[in-house]
């Protein structure tokens, strides 16, 4: 993993080179929004998460392995192919593991 700091150091000059560039053509506001946008995406790019795959895997952890309830496992699964922040696939997360429950499907904790 890189050192945030060292990140926010090459950021900074990122920052910099663009204001110098973009200043020509834009406002100073609109340059700098521009270059803190970019400053911005490049920060929180480790963070960005494809899909929702790890938090159905922790749900699925919790599920029994009777076979029965292979069931949940598996629209967990398929519900964790979908993007995180889609309301679609919180909702199916939710309700898999919902049903999971109802059915006596997950483990003691």
């Amino acid at each position: 993993m890189t050192n945030p700091l060292r990140q926010l150091g090459s950021c900074t000059v990122c920052v910099a080179m663009v204001a110098t560039l973009g200043g020509c053509s834009k406002s100073p506001v609109e340059s700098a929004a521009v270059a803190l946008n970019a400053v911005g995406r490049h920060i929180m790019a480790p963070l960005v998460v494809e899909d929702a795959s790890q938090q159905a895997h922790g749900l699925i952890a919790l599920i029994d392995n009777r076979p029965e309830c292979a069931i949940y496992k598996m629209r967990l699964r398929e519900a964790g192919r979908g993007a995180p922040a889609a309301g679609s696939t919180q909702w199916a997360i939710g309700h898999a593991y919902s049903d999971a429950r109802q059915a006596g499907c997950v483990k003691p904790q």
